[in-house]
C-alpha cells in the first residue's frame, strides 16, 4: 500500500472512531454548588373539601360481669341518622346502629338514640330525657334517650337518668349535614317494647353501653303531610 493511501485510511478510521464515541456526560457541578433543584411536591389545596366521616358505629355492651365490643358498618351492618327537622316534630334525630340492615335493622340486635331539638352548634352536649314506654316524646328542651334491643328484650335509660352516667356529645357540621357523636349510659333498665309487658323487677338484669362512637350523614326525612281541611 502506498504511503498516500495509508494516510487516507488512517484519517478515515480516526473520523469513524470519533463518530462512534458516546457523548460526554454533562459536567458535575463543583463541590459546594447546587445542581438542578428538585421540583417540590404539591401542597394540599386548603380550599379542598374535607372527606366525609366514615359511616360506622361502635360501643361496648356490658351485661353483668361480661363486656363485648360491637362494631357495625354497611353493607352488613346498619348505621343511619334520620332527621325530622320540623319544630312540630321535635327537630328530632333518630340514630340507629344495627347488626344487620335487614328489615331496617329490626331483624337483629340494635341500638337506638333519640335526639330532640338538635342544636345548630358545631359541638354540643345533651342531657338524658324520659325514654317513654314505646318511644321518646320531644319536650321543648333538648335531650336524648337511648335504647338497646336484642330479641324480645328492650332496655332504655328510663324516666330519669343522672347526667354523670348517661351522656351524649355531638359534633354537627351544618354545611355537610353530618353528625359525629360519642355516648355512654349506665345502666339501662328493662323497658316495655312493641306492646310487650315490661319485665318484672329483678327478672331481667340491666345492661350498660359505654365508649360509644358513631358517624353518619343526616338524612332529611320528608315533611309530615299537613291535614286536609
Amino acid at each position: 500500500m502506498s504511503p498516500t493511501r495509508a494516510r487516507s485510511w488512517g484519517s478515515l478510521l480516526a473520523l469513524t472512531s470519533l463518530a462512534c464515541r458516546a457523548p460526554d456526560a454533562p459536567p458535575k457541578p463543583p463541590d459546594g454548588e447546587p445542581g438542578v433543584a428538585a421540583v417540590p411536591a404539591a401542597s394540599p389545596d386548603p380550599a379542598a373539601p374535607e372527606p366525609e366521616p366514615e359511616l360506622a358505629g361502635s360501643f361496648t355492651l356490658v351485661e353483668g360481669d361480661a363486656a363485648k365490643q360491637l362494631s357495625w358498618a354497611p353493607p352488613e351492618g346498619l348505621v343511619f341518622c334520620r332527621w325530622y327537622a320540623e319544630p312540630e316534630r321535635g327537630e328530632y334525630v333518630w340514630i340507629r346502629l344495627g347488626q344487620t340492615a335487614e328489615q331496617d335493622g329490626d331483624a337483629g340486635p340494635r341500638l337506638d338514640i333519640d335526639v330532640c331539638r338538635l342544636r345548630s352548634d358545631e359541638h354540643s352536649s345533651y342531657a338524658p330525657m324520659n325514654a317513654g314506654e314505646h318511644g321518646s316524646r320531644c319536650a321543648p328542651e333538648p335531650g336524648f334517650a337511648i335504647w338497646w334491643h336484642e330479641g324480645e328484650a328492650a332496655f332504655n335509660n328510663g324516666t330519669e337518668a343522672s347526667a354523670d352516667n348517661c351522656e351524649l356529645e355531638l359534633d354537627y357540621d351544618p354545611s355537610a349535614e353530618t353528625l359525629v357523636g360519642s355516648f355512654a349510659c349506665a345502666p339501662l333498665g328493662p323497658a316495655a317494647h312493641a306492646g310487650d309487658e315490661p319485665a318484672a323487677d329483678g327478672q331481667t338484669e340491666g345492661v350498660s353501653v359505654v365508649e360509644g362512637r358513631f358517624a353518619c350523614p343526616l338524612q332529611r326525612m320528608p315533611a309530615k303531610p299537613s291535614a286536609s281541611p
